[in-house]
């Protein structure tokens, strides 16, 4: 039995609303809901769910990132109980005994790095012997890795070059997680293979950290295609979460059929994921913009101010041409600027 395709929306326990849960399931794309019944005001298991949504039941433990922190048996009772009360799936930790009550309860294996690397090649031999150990496979696993989204993006090609569902024998899902990580590989896991990617139900009720709202999701992305995009773009810079480019960009690109644009959070600069994801372009923000300059060809512009806001392939993954359109759009903005003002008027500049 495999996952539907699409996203799953998370929902902490101390935010569930039988109303809100049937306005989301009219959302293009919602094919799941997952209780995380670590986030509740009480361990309480609420009315059977259902509803017209599928639900998977979470019980995160504090050493995998989650909030619960009482005896593994009352965690596991919890699961069984939401189980019984309707939940289709359960979650449970890759290194978590499965008890009687649940051997037969289709079962989302996860694990969460919560420091250091992710070996991907190691990783994936680790979760095929966690697979056939289980007397009942699993429907999928989940892997959520550490690092920014240019590391993230790297482990997910590593990743599905080794072919993971045909070593596994099930479906999977592998997206990074941090503080302004996780999009980028969320949605392009999508469109790879990967069966689902989690998004909050709103601003309050985010259940890990980078987690997109549904609203910002569908906003910037559309809803999900498993289909592979015909060409990668971006906007890289230390932070770009916040960004407003995916949102203009993908709908220009969902209108034309003509690839998929993502927000790239890197740490460090570093073009290496570009190259081997195969990015036809990338806007560059700060505090990239002077090493975006001495990459590769620099137009006149980007190499008399030495910053550069603009890296176009010259063939896939590079090599690159840099250039700065800023310097481009503040003369052009600039001349019709002093056709229609006076001197001395004053000018705002927004961004």
């Amino acid at each position: 039995m495999r996952l539907p395709f699409g996203l799953c929306v998370s929902v902490p326990l101390r935010s569930w609303d039988p109303r809100r849960v049937e306005a989301v399931s009219r959302r293009p794309g919602i094919v799941a809901l997952e209780v995380r019944l670590d986030l509740g005001r009480a361990r309480s298991i609420p009315a059977r769910w259902d509803g017209p949504l599928p639900v998977v039941a979470t019980c995160r433990p504090v050493r995998e990132g989650g909030a619960f922190e009482g005896p593994e048996e009352e965690r596991l009772e919890l699961l069984a109980a939401a189980a019984g009360h309707g939940a289709r799936w359960i979650d449970l930790e890759a290194d978590s005994r499965v008890p009687t009550s649940l051997a037969r309860v289709p079962t989302i294996l996860s694990r969460h790095e919560v420091e250091g690397p992710s070996r991907v090649v190691e990783g994936l031999a680790r979760w095929t012997s966690v697979v056939r150990s289980r007397l009942v496979p699993p429907v999928a696993v989940k892997w959520v890795v550490r690092g920014d989204d240019a590391e993230s993006l790297r482990t997910l090609r590593e990743w599905i070059a080794l072919n993971p569902a045909d070593a596994l024998g099930c479906d999977w899902i592998l997206f990074g997680a941090g503080p302004s990580t996780g999009v980028a590989s969320r949605v392009l896991s999508l469109s790879l293979g990967g069966r689902w990617a989690y998004v909050a139900l709103d601003e309050g009720s985010r259940t890990a950290p980078g987690q997109p709202t549904l609203d910002r999701f569908l906003a910037d992305f559309g809803p999900p295609s498993p289909e592979p995009p015909r060409a990668l773009y971006g906007v890289t810079g230390r932070d770009v979460s916040s960004s407003a480019s995916p949102a203009m960009h993908n709908a220009w690109l969902r209108a034309r059929g003509a690839g998929l644009y993502l927000p790239v959070s890197q740490d460090r600069w570093d073009l290496s994921w570009a190259a081997e994801a195969g990015f036809a372009g990338l806007n560059v923000t700060i505090p990239f913009k002077e090493h975006a300059a001495a990459v590769g060809d620099a137009d006149g512009e980007a190499r008399a101010i030495g910053a550069a806001n603009l890296l176009a392939a010259v063939s896939s993954g590079g090599p690159w041409r840099a250039s700065n359109t800023d310097a481009t759009g503040r003369t052009r903005v600039h001349g019709l600027w002093r056709a229609r003002v006076g001197e001395g008027d004053a000018a705002l500049v927004l961004g």
